[in-house]
């Protein structure tokens, strides 16, 4: 049976994980994790892709990228084909040196991918190589200097805030936040949102045209509920969480505001903020509220 075809399109934004065949320690050594990192670099100029993560790790690498006019197919073929001949090559051994196919899951830019990157920079922690987010082989310190010639920082900083320092400060404090991750790799593929990215923005009927404070008066008054409620940090009320869930998750579905202006106005961090995006989704509740004020325009 022939492989089905990945969905590309121009902005499509894949975690990919790449795991050596039979989990064996294919990038174990300094010199072939540089390796590996080189040829991601290459790539990156020849296929001009955007690169928002990465760690490697002894046995597999996750790499978080969004893609250009080339699919990532392209992309991934140049990458693990090179690696490929330049390992056998030095191991003077012949053969796989990947696990079958890598692993590639469509993701919505705006969603979620806060969380996804802490997942991605946490892999040396759970693997209990490190006991700290300093590990030499990942995008994190990138993104504590808040420039790189090699990962694209300046989005997901610029979503945090228009200021480098205050957004790096931002950055800092969301990934050593001790909130669990509610990300996985085996549920990676989980919320139907994130695979429908593409036809989202095809769909423009289901555009919701309404200002951030507009959302936000309609919400209250929906829920009952006052706006200085809606601003208190500590409140655990679920009529309160509920409104910030699905104001969160209205703001980013239908581009409403940006990351940065959303956590002023409701007084959240970057962690409540993508996860009240899912949190919204999950309760029947929030769901046909979602949907009612979706149909109100």
């Amino acid at each position: 049976m022939a492989r089905e075809q990945r969905v590309h399109y121009p902005g499509a934004v894949y975690h990919v994980i790449a795991r050596g065949n039979n989990k064996d320690p294919i990038l174990a050594s300094a010199m072939e994790k540089n390796y590996y990192l080189g040829l991601v670099r290459k790539y990156k100029e020849r296929f001009s892709f955007k690169l928002y993560g990465y760690v490697i790790m002894d046995n597999h690498v996750h790499i978080l990228l969004e893609v250009g006019k080339e699919p990532l197919s392209k992309i991934m073929q140049g990458i693990q084909q090179s690696y490929t001949q330049w390992y056998n090559s030095n191991h003077q051994r012949v053969g796989h040196v990947f696990q079958q196919r890598y692993k590639a899951v469509l993701c919505d830019k705006d969603s979620y991918l806060l969380i996804l990157l802490k997942y991605i920079h946490g892999n040396p922690i759970r693997a209990g190589i490190t006991e700290t987010l300093n590990y030499q082989w990942s995008s994190h310190q990138d993104y504590l200097t808040g420039t790189s010639s090699l990962v694209d920082v300046s989005f997901y900083l610029g979503v945090l805030c228009d200021k480098i320092d205050i957004a790096i400060n931002r950055y800092r404090q969301f990934m050593e936040d001790q909130n669990p991750l509610d990300i996985e790799e085996n549920r990676l593929g989980k919320y139907p949102e994130k695979e429908s990215a593409h036809q989202n923005r095809e769909s423009e009927s289901r555009d919701l045209q309404i200002s951030l404070d507009d959302l936000i008066r309609v919400v209250v008054e929906i829920l009952g509920i006052t706006d200085e409620w809606l601003h208190s940090l500590k409140s655990r009320n679920r009529k309160i969480v509920t409104a910030r869930n699905i104001i969160v998750h209205l703001t980013i579905k239908h581009d409403i505001a940006r990351r940065a202006t959303l956590m002023e106005k409701l007084n959240l961090t970057p962690y409540q903020v993508s996860r009240g995006y899912y949190a919204a989704w999950e309760k029947d509740e929030s769901r046909s509220l979602i949907k009612a004020i979706e149909e109100m325009q």
